[in-house]
């Protein structure tokens, strides 16, 4: 065969070999940014939150170009639950209280670019998807958890190629209640209704029988964020909480939100200490 005959193969080979390069180069990049998922413990009891702890990586020794929204109320991430396998997806927007988000919001027009060592991290607390009413480990039982991300490969909002990447799998056992903590799982569903109603006190005086199971103090965080209560009743309700070991879960949450509140109301001798 003649060597002009040659030449168009030659030209073909060559822009087939472009195009897998370049699409080779791009499967490495996507597959330099991982997510890991980690929990803060491993046995809850039914309908308790699950404290989820989320970090997106870029590994390897190269930059990587795209984009990413790490934010629950973005609708671009989410939990993907397995009840010994009943499996589904829950869309982060989906785990936010009140949220006011309409719809999934948009990547940047312009990727962005991730250098080596890159990291992100989102805490997130999952316990009710407020939006079908249910909450998400509602039965004893074994669940395995995974956390998605969508990310956008590419250069710019014209060429992005969107896949979804998917952590580790943690696994969660969800214990039967025991003792007093079965009254409290009869009840602990009050609390996500509440914060919409402006004459909480008597329920919560119900809430403080529970004395210190682990429901109780879950529920004297949960009521301390509603805002029929006054400052210095929430206060009070953290500052007993404080005393008296919360769950390792909230105990940071906690501390955080009790000296928000002491610097809002000008205690500032309290909030040192």
């Amino acid at each position: 065969m003649s060597s002009d005959r040659l030449r168009p193969w030659k030209a073909l080979a060559a822009v087939l070999t472009l195009v897998w390069t370049v699409e080779a180069v791009q499967a490495q990049q996507e597959a330099q940014v991982t997510v890991q998922l980690s929990t803060l413990t491993t046995e809850l009891l039914p309908m308790q939150p699950v404290r989820l702890i989320v970090r997106v990586m870029v590994v390897g020794d190269q930059p990587v170009r795209g984009a990413f929204i790490l934010d629950p109320e973005a609708g671009r991430c989410g939990l993907i639950v397995d009840a010994e396998g009943v499996r589904r997806q829950v869309n982060g927007r989906d785990m936010v209280l009140n949220t006011m988000a309409p719809s999934d919001a948009l990547p940047p027009a312009r990727a962005n670019t991730y250098e080596p060592g890159f990291e992100q991290i989102l805490d997130v607390v999952a316990l009710y998807a407020p939006r079908v009413g249910e909450y998400l480990f509602p039965e004893p039982g074994q669940y395995e958890l995974q956390f998605w991300v969508q990310f956008f490969a590419g250069t710019s909002i014209e060429d992005y190629r969107p896949a979804a990447m998917e952590s580790n799998i943690v696994s969660l056992t969800i214990a039967e209640p025991e003792g007093a903590e079965v009254l409290g799982s009869r009840i602990w569903r009050l609390p996500w209704g509440m914060p919409q109603n402006t004459s909480g006190r008597a329920e919560a005086a119900g809430f403080e029988d529970l004395g210190h199971t682990s429901y109780g103090k879950y529920a004297r965080f949960a009521m301390s964020g509603w805002p029929a209560l006054s400052a210095d009743e929430r206060i009070r309700l953290l500052e007993r909480l404080a005393d008296n070991a919360p769950p390792p879960q909230i105990h940071d949450l906690v501390l955080l939100r009790l000296a928000t509140l002491l610097f809002e109301n000008e205690d500032f001798e309290a909030c040192r200490r």
